[in-house]
């Protein structure tokens, strides 16, 4: 997966992630310059990799109800595309009370995409890209080390692997996230299932600090 912010998105003008933090944690990922969020030309491309997925949920952060847009509600826009034709477009708005501006949205294209943009076409909207989760599916369980089937993991699991003694750094260097999830009970364990239809694979987008 390959995330590229954009100073000038429709113009192809790639800039810098923009970051900041609210109680020592990463809001999410914008596009440096006049502020950290994702606003005005700006925008955020995540690249799937020619994986194709069909739906994702996503997370936005300092999306508010508050006076600066003409109707009071922030609105991020998002693109969906595949074989780098656009194929679904929407908006998401900020939710009245929400802490920090969070919301959290689901985008669905059944025909599939495998590139999504975000961006802001309202003066006075901006907001941070907080994380992407998406599935795709099939396995016949036969497939490498029979005893691990992978694992689940969320915002906490890195903070929960070093409480257990295992820093994430460590973990990735050694390329032994089996045992590790194991020792925190993360680990989805194999079986065989004689069938080739359920591999599954679950990309999480989200800015460095998140994990």
């Amino acid at each position: 997966v390959t995330v590229t912010p954009f100073s000038n998105l429709a113009g192809g003008t790639v800039g810098n992630f923009g970051f900041e933090t609210l109680g020592g944690v990463t809001r999410g990922i914008g596009v440096e310059g006049g502020d950290p969020e994702i606003n005005g030309a700006e925008g955020i491309e995540v690249d799937f990799g020619g994986l194709v997925l069909t739906e994702v949920t996503v997370g936005l952060r300092a999306l508010f109800v508050e006076g600066q847009p003409a109707d009071g509600v922030e609105t991020a826009t998002w693109a969906a595309f595949k074989d780098g034709v656009q194929v679904a477009t929407g908006e998401i708005d900020a939710e009245a009370g929400a802490f920090d501006g969070k919301v959290e949205a689901t985008i669905d294209v059944p025909g599939g995409f495998d590139t999504l943009q975000f961006f802001s076409n309202e003066a006075g909207s901006d907001f941070h890209l907080e994380y992407i989760e998406g599935e795709v599916a099939g396995t016949d369980g036969e497939d490498g080390d029979p005893s691990g089937a992978g694992g689940t993991i969320d915002g906490a699991t890195a903070t929960r692997l070093h409480a257990a003694g295992r820093p994430i750094e460590r973990v990735l260097a050694e390329f032994d996230s089996g045992s590790a999830l194991a020792a925190i009970g993360e680990a989805v364990e194999g079986f065989d299932s004689g069938t080739n239809v359920a591999d599954l694979l679950v990309a999480v987008v989200a800015p460095s600090g998140v994990f």
